[in-house]
């Protein structure tokens, strides 16, 4: 960035690339919009790269306030917590094999179940719990300390001490 931008400028331009994330544009389209709309700080000649914005984006998240960081954990939960029940009512439905437009038979004359798209919806939902842990902070690190206390003793057996001096 050739421009240093202001605090105010940062705050301003975090809280637009939150708000159009929130939208879920991609990066690259959120670093056209505000480009365009001259919110970008700094006279770049194009739009900034999509690294950029992404950059931009975690400085961000890492300056909201812990009540509204909470509440931006609150709402992608429960945007985690809708897209888990839809995809656990696709594992619940039988789904008919098709082939060429036409549901397939088998020999018994008995339509043939499709597995694929419960096994999709299994893929799924284990990634939505893996965002889930993160959000909740399940898989965070931990530290562990590990303490001894050690000390050695030398004891000669076998031989008189005081004859040796």
């Amino acid at each position: 960035m050739a421009a240093r931008w202001t605090e105010e400028q940062q705050h301003v331009t975090y809280a637009r690339i939150i708000e159009l994330r929130r939208d879920h544009l991609e990066f690259e389209e959120i670093g056209r919009q505000l480009w365009e709309a001259g919110e970008w700080p700094g006279n770049l000649p194009e739009p900034p790269s999509k690294s950029a914005v992404w950059q931009q984006w975690r400085r961000a998240l890492k300056s909201i306030p812990a009540p509204a960081l909470a509440e931006l954990r609150s709402e992608l939960m429960g945007q985690f917590e809708e897209l888990y029940r839809k995809a656990n009512e696709v594992l619940d439905r039988d789904h008919l094999a098709h082939s060429n437009g036409q549901v397939v038979y088998g020999p018994s004359g008995k339509a043939v179940i499709d597995d694929g798209p419960k096994l999709a919806a299994i893929g799924q939902m284990q990634q939505l719990l893996a965002k889930m842990a993160v959000l909740g902070g399940a898989n965070a690190p931990v530290q562990q300390k590990v303490i001894m206390d050690a000390s050695i003793k030398y004891e000669v057996v076998g031989v008189d001490t005081e004859a040796l001096k």
